[in-house]
């Protein structure tokens, strides 16, 4: 027995009110968060781009330690 087109269970539409209703997936995206207390309190976490920073030195751009390198 072939079913009729209204009575087809593989289409995607109600025969009745025409709605969709097979509703796609949302797949959530990947995000990084993080979570810290109220920034008016404790401001640490946030860098003020418009105070200059001191130079900070790092393991990877040595200033004046190549005599230690050998």
């Amino acid at each position: 027995m072939v079913p009729d087109s209204a009575d087809d269970l593989s289409d995607e539409y109600c025969p009745n009110c025409d709605n969709h209703f097979v509703i796609d997936a949302l797949t959530p995206k990947a995000a990084l968060k993080v979570e810290s207390e109220d920034t008016r309190v404790d401001a640490r976490m946030i860098k003020d781009e418009r105070v200059k920073q001191s130079n900070q030195q790092s393991i990877f751009d040595l200033q004046g330690g190549t005599e230690r390198l050998g």
